[in-house]
């Protein structure tokens, strides 16, 4: 018994001493990410920390003091170029972050609030001096953490999840025009470092943006956007969103024009992982529903699917390293380089490939439904050196490198509504083949040569 006693003495003793060492793992974590913004041209202005038994609390205050520094980290992890907007809005943002985590080391969970504090210098001077009312807003709006991002980070697992707090604003201007901005239930998750995930997956149930200027409006709704990515490396990712409904309203001059889109899909990948590169774009939607005063459109079953391939990755890879390069630091030397880098991927050759682009069913403005229409191409652009010298003298000498194979399908109706706006009935009389209710077209190109269904154009 006195044993049994000693051991569960030991074992509180233990847990009393826990939190006094402290989550190191946690803490380790936090410092060096902050080394690393520091290192990045980010300035801590406000660190506040508590604690009590069970929990550790940090408050942060990052300061962006040197922009092109900032940008040149960011820059490591896309090869999307930043907006002007963006440049201008990060010159001397502050960012607060709450920070929480246990005391125990046995938890490896970091709880994070993210949120703008303050606008940077500049941003702050233009608003003023436009609208004061209009600053004053933003300055409550940011003061209420009413932009804020929530994070909770499983370190060991690198892990993550968290949420976009519910945003429901709106806004009238000293001129009279109004914004109105609601996200509901915005959610993501992922795993990997935070700036570099191997993949990242969100959530939206609710987006609307209103913008309305006099007679004049503008809106747009999502209801339902999922998005899904996976990223092996910088140059090798896979990435589909879907949404289950969008709305474009606009109201100009008395007129209004709408257009819905539903089961919206689009997928983007890119695979560098051989010798030869690809990038395949998709994307679909169940129907679309055009309607203004004077004329409607309604379209279903609509598909694109369209990939650059056989494309030299040595070749590709400079001219991304130039446009990461211009990002950071332009110059007219830099743009020389890139075009140049443009040419040389082009000359060394690449396969373009249209492997469906087409319409299941179209009900155009006064007329019935009918079937639509497909097309289909592939061109392969052959390997020349002599790219460079063929653009100096003429580009139209790059045609001789070029060879394609399509094939274009169209309903008999589509044809018909076709034609009733622009005769055709020359064309298609001598080159069309039917099958049954479409006519086709079988077009090739090559060493120069265009046929369609095997007769010369």
């Amino acid at each position: 018994m006195k044993k049994i006693l000693t051991f569960l003495a030991i074992i509180a003793v233990a847990a009393l001493w826990l939190p006094v060492f402290g989550n190191k793992l946690a803490e380790d974590e936090i410092k060096n990410k902050v080394d690393v913004l520091v290192s990045y041209g980010v300035e801590v202005s406000s660190s506040v920390g508590e604690s009590n038994y069970f929990r550790t609390k940090k408050h942060y205050e990052f300061f962006v003091k040197d922009r092109e520094k900032f940008i040149k980290y960011l820059s490591q992890f896309t090869d999307v170029e930043l907006p002007a907007y963006i440049y201008t809005a990060l010159d001397g943002l502050l960012i607060g972050v709450d920070i929480s985590y246990s005391n125990f080391p046995i938890s490896d969970g970091i709880s994070l609030d993210v949120y703008p504090l303050s606008l940077s210098e500049k941003v702050v001077t233009d608003m003023t001096k436009s609208d004061k009312d209009f600053y004053i807003y933003v300055k409550n709006l940011l003061q209420d953490k009413a932009i804020l991002l929530h994070l909770s980070y499983d370190i060991v697992n690198n892990h993550f999840e968290g949420y976009i707090k519910d945003i429901k604003e709106e806004h009238l201007f000293k001129d009279k025009s109004k914004i109105v901005l609601q996200l509901s239930n915005a959610s993501y998750e992922g795993s990997g470092v935070l700036f570099a995930p191997e993949s990242f997956a969100s959530e939206v149930e609710y987006l609307e943006l209103k913008i309305i200027d006099n007679s004049e409006e503008l809106s747009i709704k999502v209801q339902e956007f999922v998005s899904d990515s996976t990223f092996t490396s910088q140059n090798t990712y896979a990435s589909e969103v879907k949404l289950n409904n969008i709305v474009l309203d606009i109201k100009s001059l008395g007129e209004t024009t709408t257009a819905k889109a539903s089961d919206l899909y689009v997928s983007v990948s890119s695979d560098m992982l051989a010798d030869k590169g690809e990038f395949v774009v998709k994307s679909s939607l169940d129907t679309l529903d055009v309607k203004a005063k004077s004329s409607t459109f309604q379209a279903s079953d609509f598909h694109y699917d369209i990939t650059l391939s056989n494309i030299d990755k040595i070749a590709l890879e400079k001219l991304q390293k130039l446009l990461s390069q211009a990002k950071v630091s332009p110059s007219l030397d830099l743009e020389d380089a890139i075009e140049q880098s443009g040419i040389d991927v082009i000359s060394k050759g690449f396969r373009l490939s249209l492997t469906e682009f087409s319409v299941g069913e179209l009900t155009p403005h006064d007329a019935q439904m009918m079937e639509g229409f497909s097309f289909q191409a592939t061109m392969d652009f052959k390997e020349d050196p002599n790219v460079a010298l063929k653009m100096q003298i003429s580009p139209i000498l790059l045609i001789q490198n070029m060879d394609m194979d399509a094939k274009l399908k169209l309903s008999k109706d589509f044809f018909a509504f076709l034609n009733q706006r622009a005769s055709t009935n020359t064309l298609i009389n001598t080159y069309a083949k039917e099958e049954r209710d479409d006519l086709v077209f079988n077009i090739k190109f090559k060493q120069g040569e265009l046929t369609i269904n095997d007769k010369k154009l």
